[in-house]
């Protein structure tokens, strides 16, 4: 009976282990919940500049698994995108020289209309990034987009086009370099 019980005990400790993934050393869940709202895992890969400098691990969560970027992009129902830093010491300048790329790409240099979105948004990106260090943008519908840092709230941005905006990042038409093609595919589960 002793031995029963030691077994049950090692597998318990062992199951939260077991549902995690490994993204280039990043631990990615299998489910998570933000505010009430359960998902599941969809996709993930690692986001890479150069072809070889590992800089993130993004993973997709969604209500229901989906394969279709277009349909996720304009679904109004919760849904959340986690990047967890592999390489640190990434500037707060370089993160949001970064994201104003994309932006002026997404909106085809016209930026003007989201630029108090585009400057809420960038203000959560204030610190050097290090390993392990993790970001969440989470889309619930009654609040708009969430922005944590390791699991503290930076921002809410209210509104729907603004999710879609961000999360065109990853998963729009034409991403910003091919190494994004391939990080897109991965987080889509194809």
């Amino acid at each position: 009976m002793k031995r029963i019980v030691i077994a049950v005990l090692v597998l318990l400790m062992a199951a939260p282990f077991a549902m995690a993934k490994d993204f280039g050393g990043a631990e990615i869940p299998d489910t998570v919940t933000i505010e009430g709202a359960k998902l599941t895992f969809n996709g993930a890969g690692i986001r890479k500049k150069l072809k070889f400098v590992k800089v993130y691990a993004a993973a997709l969560f969604l209500e229901n698994k989906s394969s279709d970027a277009e349909k996720i992009l304009n679904a109004d129902e919760p849904m959340m995108i986690r990047m967890v830093f592999i390489r640190g010491k990434i500037t707060p300048q370089q993160l949001i020289d970064s994201w104003n790329e994309s932006f002026t790409a997404i909106t085809n240099n016209n930026t003007a209309p989201w630029q108090e979105q585009i400057d809420k948004f960038n203000a959560c990106f204030a610190v050097d990034t290090v390993e392990g260090q993790t970001y969440d943008m989470a889309y619930l519908p009654a609040k708009g987009l969430v922005v944590y840092l390791d699991g503290k709230e930076k921002a809410t941005i209210p509104g729907k086009e603004f999710k879609n905006m961000v999360f065109s990042i990853w998963l729009g038409k034409g991403p910003m370099d091919g190494n994004m093609e391939d990080l897109k595919e991965d987080m889509l589960g194809k």
